[in-house]
């Protein structure tokens, strides 16, 4: 009992006793330890129970002078566990250290120990030497609540990590090591399990071990192995990495972003002093895979890398869209190549891009001091083959570079969809990137002044479209930074195509975010296919994706047929054009905006849209000056292929639909009438065409119209209504008679059915042969003219008869130039009057201008007056009154009446069956009049039974201002001129009785023959009284003046009865040669005489 309370007695001392005294003892051990300076600014506490343990408070060990902070360690509590056993047979070897709410600060320095390191390896070696029965171990380590901070080499600021526990259990072989860690918010726990200290402290045993870090579902493994601990010269290590949740990863890393779920990275790593091996890597990520092996040997001057790497799969469009995009660089950094020679293999099942995918990738790169060459890289792309030298050199005074790569029967659409289908049949290129000065980063513009384009050229076909193009692509030298220039030659879907295209420098060509073409590279194209020619503003995107593209455009070809290729056949047929504007392609959807030029003569601008497909809808808006109409027919008319190929002239108006705004200065019609301010609106859905409104001026007045029409089935049918708004007529054009003065101006409604023609029922001789019918519905037309008297209100109809035969009907009445009028006009179908072979039958009736006119009978062919055959009757007061109608200044003369048949056939006028009375005096017979020789010729036979001159008025020579109180009636002006050589003339006129004046004439006959210039009265023989006179005259107009001779036979006549009143003696002048007859007075002759005479004639 006594030793008990002995031993009670002693632990009770033992635990009251101050151990302060022994600071002084420990911390000169500890410095000797450590060679640092050593505090303890707490208590030292020595306890017996449960077991013995010395316990530290406020410990701290200083930091050497160049630490950025003072102290190594601070420490809240440390406390050492001895062993009992060991410790009673005087050894001191410590069974647990525990170290609770410390702070360890580590530091490196870049090329000197770090701060943890005490003394160097010779100074320990000796200590080792001197104590060789020194030992010293550390059988478990506990570590609560403190922290451990970390500085890289020339770090701002540390690495902190919070270390909740740490537990390690050493034994005999094997040191086991578990802890729980805070790194920067993230739970990360370790577990290992190595040898023990004093293995890796003796360079003569081998320390091994196996390491496992966990943070969630991502872990770190590793197994090593160090021959000769602690040195680093030999060591074999095998570890896994496998991440989850990479982009966390990426955050807590403070790194950018990066969007990748896992990471599995496995290899073993060996070193054997100077030799380095990296074997068995096998990288998987993103649906990519990477293994090979990598050998470094540094024992040379030059270091040494050689190895293989091999991908089964990289999908580097995956990998670049899961990396962090970059912000807007200003340049490239091409870093300084190592000094490292080698060769490395290099090969890839796949690498998969965004546009295509690269097959069976071999390469071999090598390496050179700051250079590295890809010698040769072949791979299969598109269905083709690719092959490539490339080559970089990068040393820390300059960098160059030089590419050569060829291509072979790629299939385009395999690139990219929307290239058009077809074969790259071959292409190589040779670039080079001259010599340039080493720059931290280079700036676009320096690397582009020294790329170099040797030589490009490309060949591409399309069976299937017969397209088949050659191009070269070189640089230009004469600006800087280079600019791109294209030119490509050849055959477009079966068209001939150049183009060349300028585009701007090099700078803007590149993508340096993610290394691609940028597709907005601009690009000046000048194109020619056939007469097209274009000229645009665009980029780059209208070439390698032609789909789609937008461009400031100009086109001029001959006619817009020649744009079929490229939209196909929707556009209506128009002249040659010149036209500015954007032109914009989403696929089938073309729209022209902002446009400006020419079509033909005309200046137009506007809009066009057009949607290509199975059936095209064309949207046209466009405002335009002086339309020409003649030059769109002349485009509109079809040729014989035309004909064949389309049955129907409005067969276009089924291929599409579409609408139509036209605003137009003038509309110029063929004749050249011209329409001013024209609207036009129309829409086209289905073959069903409405055209509302047409409108237009015309002669100071309007003129609309709107169309309704069928076209979706032949024949196509529909209606048109003509609204005609106080148009004057005698501004419609040069005006020939006074009707168009006088009638004023025109108001009205026309309405009208039309059908199209059937193919069988065409003709093309026919003007508008595609129009089958045309009738008039109940229309009104009204002229006015309040000044010249006239009201006139005419209506239009085509009747149709029970047997289904139509007729044109015409009927007017009011007042014409201050007198009543009416008229009725029944004719055949207006289009028949286009027929050739067909007689247009007219029946006119009209009572105007105190005039009774009648026509009946046929034309043909009235619009060209190709022939006709009519019974005339005209009926009035005074010829004169018909001045008002025809314009023709007509002799004022008593009341006449005229009826006949007037025919004309071959260009020859037949005026027969004349019967006519004028006053007191009647003419019958015929006239006829042949224009179709040369000159023309007037033949005719006249009679009269009883004739006044003094009723022919002016047509004998007396004019209405002259009175018939003069007894000279015949004309005093020259009526023989040389004009008399333009025509032939063949007519006679026999007259029972006529009254000249006061002389009545009987039995007068006349011959009359005009040829030549000459003409002959042979004879003009006329009775006077009992006696007869018999005259033979001879014209000529060719002499100038104009002469003739004249031979005078008088028989029985009484001269002085009869020539008393002309008085001839007075005014003749002339020469008369002759005999003289017996007899005293001339007058008083009855013997037959000849008398020869010779005049002149003025």
């Amino acid at each position: 009992m006594a030793p008990l309370i002995g031993i009670v007695l002693i632990i009770v001392t033992l635990a009251l006793m101050p151990w302060n005294f022994l600071k002084p003892v420990i911390t000169d051990r500890i410095e000797q330890a450590t060679r640092r300076s050593v505090a303890i600014h707490g208590d030292v506490e020595i306890s017996l129970v449960p077991h013995p343990q010395l316990a530290l408070h406020q410990l701290e060990i200083s930091n050497p002078d160049w630490a950025t902070v003072d102290t190594l360690l601070n420490a809240e509590q440390v406390t050492f566990k001895p062993s009992l056993i060991d410790l009673l047979q005087g050894e001191l070897t410590l069974e647990k250290l525990n170290f609770s709410g410390s702070t360890l600060n580590l530091e490196q320095r870049a090329n000197a120990p770090a701060n943890w390191v005490v003394g160097d390896e010779q100074t320990t070696q000796s200590a080792s030497a001197e104590n060789p029965s020194f030992s010293f171990s550390l059988p478990s380590l506990a570590v609560s609540d403190s922290t451990v901070r970390y500085w890289r080499a020339n770090a701002d600021s540390p690495l902190s990590v919070a270390v909740s526990s740490l537990q390690t259990q050493a034994g005999d072989k094997t040191l086991r090591t578990q802890a729980t860690l805070n790194v920067q918010q993230r739970d990360i726990k370790l577990k290992a399990q190595t040898g023990p200290v004093a293995a890796f402290l003796d360079e003569t045993k081998a320390f091994s071990g196996d390491i496992s870090l966990s943070a969630g579902e991502s872990q770190l493994t590793t197994t090593f192995e160090l021959p000769q601990s602690p040195s680093l010269q030999r060591f074999e290590a095998t570890g896994e990495l496998s991440l989850h949740q990479l982009h966390d990863w990426a955050e807590w890393l403070e790194l950018p972003h990066i969007a990748l779920e896992n990471l599995e990275i496995a290899a073993d790593l060996t070193r054997q002093g100077n030799q380095w091996r990296l074997s068995n890597v096998d990288i998987a990520t993103a649906e990519s895979q990477l293994s090979g092996d990598l050998a470094l040997d540094t024992s040379g001057k030059v270091p040494s890398l050689d190895g293989r790497l091999h991908a089964s799969t990289v999908n580097v469009a995956a990998l670049r869209s899961a990396l962090p995009k970059s912000g807007e660089k200003q340049g490239l950094s091409i870093p300084v190549l190592p000094a490292v020679r080698g060769n490395v293999s290099i090969a890839a099942d796949r690498l998969i891009f965004e546009q295509a995918t690269l097959h069976n990738l071999q390469g071999a790169l090598e390496l050179a001091e700051h250079s590295v060459a890809l010698t040769p890289l072949t791979f299969d792309i598109a269905g083709g083959h690719a092959q490539a030298d490339i080559a970089l050199t990068s040393s820390p005074d300059s960098v160059q570079a030089d590419a050569q790569i060829a291509l072979s029967q790629l299939d385009l659409s395999q690139i990219d969809q929307a290239l058009p289908p077809g074969n790259l049949l071959n292409a190589d290129i040779s670039l080079a990137l001259q010599p340039m000065e080493q720059r931290p980063t280079l700036a676009l513009e320096t690397l582009f002044t020294h790329l170099h384009i040797g030589h490009a050229r490309f060949d591409y076909r399309h069976q299937n479209a017969n397209t088949h193009l050659a191009g070269t692509l070189a640089t230009s030298s004469e600006q800087t930074p280079p600019e791109l220039q294209l030119n490509v030659n050849g055959t477009w879907r079966d068209k001939p195509l150049q183009l060349a295209a300028q585009g701007a420098p090099l700078t803007r060509l590149l993508n340096l975010e993610n290394n691609t073409l940028r597709h907005d590279y601009p690009l000046h194209i000048d194109a020619t296919s056939n007469a097209v020619r274009a000229q645009a503003d665009t980029t780059l995107a209208s070439l390698l994706s032609p789909q789609t593209f937008a461009a400031d455009m100009t086109l001029t070809a001959d006619s817009v047929q020649q744009l079929e290729n490229w939209f196909g056949p929707v556009l209506p047929p128009l002249p040659g054009f010149r036209l500015t504007g954007e032109l914009v392609r989403d696929h089938d959807q073309w729209s022209a905006t902002g446009l400006e030029g020419r079509i033909g003569s005309t200046q137009v601008n506007g809009s066009i849209e057009v949607l290509s497909g199975e059936r095209p809808l064309v949207e046209v808006d466009l405002e335009a000056g002086r339309i020409h109409l003649a030059q769109l027919i002349e485009r509109t008319t079809p040729t014989e292929s035309e004909e064949a190929e389309n049955e129907s002239f409005l067969a276009p108006l089924r291929t599409f639909d579409g609408q139509l705004s036209l605003n137009a200065n003038t509309l110029v019609l063929p004749n050249g009438l011209a329409l001013n301010d024209l609207t036009l609106a129309a829409n086209l859905e289905a073959g069903q065409l409405e055209a509302e409104p047409v409108r237009f001026r015309l002669g100071d007045g309007s003129l609309s119209t709107s169309l309704a029409l069928d076209a979706a089935q032949p024949p196509a049918s529909g209606h048109l209504d003509i609204d005609v708004d106080n148009i004057a007529l005698s501004r419609l054009g040069d005006t020939f008679t006074p009707l168009e003065d006088r009638l004023g101006r025109a108001s009205g409604e026309l309405h009208l059915e039309i059908d199209e023609a059937l193919p069988s029922d065409r003709r093309d001789e026919w003007r508008w042969p595609y129009l089958g019918r045309l009738a008039f519905e109940p229309s009104v037309l009204h002229f006015s003219d309040p000044q010249s008297g006239t009201e006139l209100t005419f209506t239009l109809e085509t009747l149709t008869s029970t047997a289904g035969t139509q007729t044109f009907n015409l009927d007017g009445e009011g007042r014409y130039d201050g007198a009543p009028a009416t008229l009725s006009l029944q004719g055949d179908p207006l289009l028949n009057a286009r027929d050739p072979d067909r007689a247009y039958a007219v029946d006119l009736e009209a009572d105007i201008v105190d005039t009774y006119i009648s026509l009946d009978g046929t034309l043909r062919r009235p619009l060209a007056l190709q022939g006709l055959s009519l019974q005339l009757a005209f009926e009035g007061p005074n010829p004169k009154c018909l001045s008002r109608l025809l314009g023709i200044g007509l002799p004022s003369l008593p009341a006449y009446s005229i009826t006949g048949e007037l025919d004309l056939n071959d260009q020859r006028w037949a005026f027969t069956e004349l019967q006519g009375v004028i006053g007191g005096s009647d003419l019958h017979g015929r006239l006829s009049l042949d224009t179709g020789v040369s000159p023309p010729k007037v033949t005719g036979a006249l009679r009269s039974t009883h004739l006044n001159i003094e009723d022919l008025g002016f047509l004998a020579g007396e004019t209405p201002e002259n009175t018939t109180d003069d007894r000279f009636i015949l004309p005093d002006t020259a009526i023989i001129t040389q004009a008399w050589q333009g025509v032939a003339a063949d007519i006679s006129y026999q007259g029972q009785s006529v009254r000249a004046g006061e002389v009545p004439l009987n039995n007068v006959v006349i011959d009359f023959a005009l040829q030549d210039g000459r003409g002959r009265f042979e004879p003009l023989s006329f009775g006077v009284g009992a006696g007869s006179v018999d005259l033979n005259l001879e014209l000529n107009t060719v002499t100038t003046p104009p002469s003739g001779t004249l031979q005078v036979e008088v028989q029985g006549v009484n001269l002085d009865d009869a020539l008393r009143h002309w008085a001839l003696a007075d005014e003749s002048t002339g020469t008369i040669g002759g005999a003289a007859s017996s007899g005293s007075k001339v007058p008083q002759l009855r013997k037959c005489w000849l008398l020869p005479m010779a005049a002149s004639f003025c």
